[in-house]
């Protein structure tokens, strides 16, 4: 359940995400955040982050089911087309004004910050993902300078047959794990962790050129998204049996610049029939012969 903070430093939208910010402290420009999701290849449910004081909480409306194995540990479920956490409801807004709330909050900030998870391989391109959907990835990127993950950080400083999962990390260092498994709690619990380990910002910040977002994520997305354009003209332009589906074949197609329609031209394909056969063969040789 949503938490509640005091009225002064209380924000609601109109469309019920609710997160709170309160006066920024000092020069502080980390942000940690976490999130809930439906599985590892499944959607986000909850965002949480942390600045200082300044916190946000927001949960977002599942389009599917969550697994139940997923609910063992979350405690999120659905009912009805609406999620609760445990036995209670929580409200929830859409992916596209979650990512334009945690947008908000983090131009609120009014400050370049950087981002830090327990995890970033996994939660770093949910994020990413979710705000290349949502038309808001620039945005981000105008007001974040890197990403940073503090599992990386920690496991460097301990033995190496030792966990680090924040549930570990908060018993073995002493600290009541309270609500575990909640977005935002969790980033309260790794604020914890960090001091209680005497991690400074600046190891943090000096840890982020590897996570990059730039660098790590969007050409993978970018390449992802024009083998599905390509699949897409193909489907319009070749027929259905001969559509190309290697997947390296569709790579060397994209990084040579060849399209469907410069295949045609170049090989004199056959337009007497309303459907144009391109076997997957002759656009395997042709490019190949490009290497």
């Amino acid at each position: 359940m949503a938490r509640k903070a005091p009225k002064s430093n209380r924000y609601i939208t109109s469309e019920s995400a609710d997160f709170r910010l309160s006066a920024v402290v000092g020069k502080q420009n980390l942000v940690l955040f976490d999130l809930e999701t439906s599985g590892l290849k499944g959607e986000i449910l909850q965002i949480g982050a942390k600045c200082g004081s300044c916190t946000f909480s927001c949960y977002i409306k599942p389009k599917g089911p969550i697994p139940s194995d997923v609910t063992a540990i979350t405690k999120l479920s659905t009912s009805g087309g609406q999620l609760h956490r445990g036995t209670h409801l929580v409200p929830t807004v859409s992916l596209q004004v979650a990512m334009q709330q945690f947008v908000h909050y983090l131009t609120l900030l009014q400050k370049m910050v950087y981002f830090c998870s327990h995890n970033l391989a996994f939660d770093g391109s949910k994020l990413h993902k979710a705000l290349c959907e949502c038309n808001f990835e620039d945005k981000f990127l105008a007001v974040v300078r890197g990403m940073s993950c503090s599992l990386k950080i920690i496991r460097n400083m301990r033995a190496k047959t030792e966990k680090n999962s924040i549930e570990v990390l908060t018993t073995s260092l002493g600290i009541e794990y309270v609500d575990g498994h909640d977005a935002l709690s969790d980033t309260q619990m790794l604020a914890l962790i960090i001091k209680k380990l005497d991690i400074s910002d600046d190891l943090i910040t000096s840890s982020t050129d590897a996570y990059n977002l730039i660098q790590k994520y969007k050409p993978d997305e970018i390449l992802s998204h024009k083998c599905k354009q390509l699949l897409s003209d193909c489907k319009q332009n070749v027929s259905q049996e001969n559509i190309p589906v290697g997947k390296e074949i569709v790579k060397k197609i994209i990084s040579s610049n060849i399209s469907v329609a410069c295949l045609q031209k170049a090989y004199n394909f056959n337009t007497r029939v309303e459907t144009v056969t391109l076997p997957a063969r002759v656009i395997g040789t042709t490019v190949d012969k490009l290497y």
